[in-house]
């Protein structure tokens, strides 16, 4: 459930952007003294990210913050965190789970636009919702194709409600009363009269 792309209504977009530029730049990679960012898990997503960045610096896309070149001094398979500045929806980045440090953020202006492009995904498993405005919070929410979408927050899991996707994100779900059911064998009987 990290986040896969950001949409920042263009009124805030620059402020947005020079925010996640902070964060990213507060991030330290992985020593023994600090750890914080560790690297990508095997060979196989290392070389995926490879040919991400690769389709990043190809397609001349703006990159805010990091980049697409490893860190070679570091043992493992590490890349920098990197913020791509709004590449368009076509974008590998902004397509493709990334499962790696890389996020791309776009703008938005008209509220239908940025609920259908982020519902034009083949996945959904979570999605969240940042506003002061609780009415616009609760009708983007339930217009969103995700198993989980959170309000003013993100990835806050809890074992009471359900917890699933949608689309090629999952099947089904787990926790909550749905969850345990899923764990259960149903039994039907089927009687005829005597």
């Amino acid at each position: 459930m990290t986040l896969k792309r950001v949409y920042a209504h263009d009124s805030i977009y620059s402020q947005a952007l020079s925010a996640v530029i902070q964060i990213v730049e507060f991030f330290k990679v992985r020593t023994d003294a600090d750890p914080f960012l560790d690297p990508v898990a095997n060979e196989a997503q290392f070389k995926l990210l490879k040919g991400l960045y690769a389709d990043i610096e190809t397609s001349e896309f703006k990159i805010a913050v990091g980049g697409g070149k490893p860190l070679a001094d570091r043992k493992g398979y590490i890349f920098p965190a990197t913020v791509v500045d709004n590449p368009p929806d076509s974008a590998t980045t902004v397509e493709q789970w990334q499962f790696g440090l890389v996020l791309p953020l776009l703008r938005w202006s008209g509220e239908s636009n940025a609920i259908n492009r982020a519902n034009n995904a083949d996945t959904g498993l979570g999605a969240s919702v940042w506003t002061r405005d609780d009415a616009q919070a609760i009708r983007i929410a339930i217009q969103l194709e995700a198993g989980n979408v959170w309000i003013n927050t993100h990835a806050e899991i809890a074992p009471s409600p359900p917890l699933g996707g949608h689309k090629q994100s999952g099947l089904g779900v787990e926790w909550g009363v749905e969850g345990l059911k899923a764990y259960c064998n149903l039994r039907a009987v089927h009687t005829k009269p005597s």
